[in-house]
């Protein structure tokens, strides 16, 4: 019943996982869907998965001039 999947873990992809992401972002909350949001990750990198799913919302840290913090992905 969660409107909102928060993800602060990263690693390899799965089909379960995937399949996993992309039913909660559209049969989630009865059919309307839920937000899948995930930590993109603080290792100066591409981002990783989960948060580079294409269903998946992928945040990082900020200064507080408004840019990606150096570590941020």
């Amino acid at each position: 019943h969660a409107s909102i999947l928060s993800c602060s873990w990263s690693g390899g992809s799965s089909p379960n996982i995937e399949a996993a992401i992309r039913d909660a972002g559209t049969i989630g909350r009865g059919g309307k869907g839920s937000a899948v949001i995930c930590a993109s990750g603080n290792e100066s990198r591409a981002v990783g998965f989960p948060a580079s799913h294409p269903q998946a919302i992928a945040v990082g840290a900020s200064t507080d001039q408004a840019k990606l913090a150096r570590y941020s992905n």
